[in-house]
């Protein structure tokens, strides 16, 4: 697993959850209804469980999927934020058949495309996402590029938006490239930037070896920081773990039942460091352990430990507990 596409996955699972906070403000403050704020979640967690699957390297197996309400539900959980930038966004559907593709990927990358359109247009600039058979457009009246920029845009770290950004457009391409399809990018300074993708009906067959991980079934968070501690729930369990979170070493140590792996902060109000962390590491209640803490470095790792400096993205959270091996797993070519 390369460290851009690790990168990657972690950009799209902040974007998401960012994007469900997002919508748990609006619905906390009336603003929406709670069935709209759930089918824009729903799409937003639907993008990360595949960028976990990237990032534990499995490969999502093919559905029949439909682009038009792909479409639809990413223009809804990206909502709050152009609403926020003052950019209109709506989606025209001019009729498509169903396509044997990978519903999580066609939203990581329909994802980007908008996310990066909305961020780089100015108030009162619109965006139309396009259906049109097998193929998907996303067009905005933006500045647009110039062709200096146009050239390079798909490389990482390349952006309109400075320094530090533009990971969305190369997490596209490479998508794009992995489902068979063609990507093709027009833009100009005067009338903005257009952006299609288009499918072949059937995914293509791949071929060659491939590593494949699960994520592990049962996470104990120790953590007295309730913000965090809520943020580290929330990711995990969109992507399938069940969750138990205490805040004390205390209700670390009788935490029921047994657990794939533990998230432990060092500084907790009844005792931390390296003590509680040498005592429950003995005390064999989860199989591994990710010290998560601002000075994880004072605390030795065993065999079966990762370090996780804060603060940390929901994506890293996710890539650490992908990359260790949960108890009897197992790994095949």
């Amino acid at each position: 697993m390369s460290e851009n596409y690790d990168k990657s996955a972690v950009h799209d699972i902040a974007n998401a959850v960012a994007s469900i906070q997002a919508w748990i403000e609006l619905t906390r403050s009336g603003e929406t209804s709670t069935d709209r704020a759930l089918q824009a979640i729903e799409t937003a967690t639907g993008a990360i469980k595949a960028a976990t699957e990237s990032i534990a390297g499995r490969d999502a197996g093919a559905k029949t999927i439909s682009l038009a309400r792909l479409a639809r539900g990413v223009e809804a959980a990206l909502a709050p934020l152009a609403q926020s930038h003052q950019v209109s966004v709506r989606v025209e559907d001019h009729g498509s058949p169903s396509f044997e593709l990978p519903e999580g990927q066609v939203v990581r990358l329909l994802w980007n495309v908008v996310l990066n359109a909305i961020e780089a247009c100015r108030a009162g600039d619109s965006i139309t996402i396009r259906v049109d058979n097998n193929q998907l457009t996303v067009e905005d009246s933006g500045p647009g590029m110039t062709p200096d920029l146009l050239q390079s845009i798909l490389e990482p770290g390349v952006s309109t938006r400075g320094e530090g950004r533009g990971q969305g457009l190369a997490i596209v391409n490479g998508i794009v490239h992995d489902l068979g399809g063609l990507l093709e990018i027009d833009s100009d300074i005067r009338t903005g930037t257009k952006v299609s993708f288009s499918f072949p009906k059937q995914r293509p067959k791949r071929s060659g070896a491939r590593l494949r991980w699960r994520m592990p079934e049962r996470a104990l968070v120790v953590e007295d920081d309730e913000g965090i501690q809520q943020l580290i729930r929330h990711t995990l369990e969109v992507t399938g773990v069940e969750v138990v979170c205490v805040s004390t070493a205390k209700e670390a140590m009788s935490a029921p039942g047994r657990f794939d792996v533990a998230i432990l902060d060092l500084t907790l109000p009844d005792g931390g460091g390296i003590e509680f962390v040498e005592r429950f590491r003995a005390s064999k209640i989860a199989a591994q352990l990710i010290i998560a803490s601002g000075r994880s470095d004072e605390v030795p790792l065993g065999p079966r430990d990762h370090r996780l400096r804060k603060p940390f993205e929901p994506g890293e959270l996710v890539a650490a507990i992908a990359n260790i091996q949960a108890p009897g797993q197992t790994h095949h070519q």
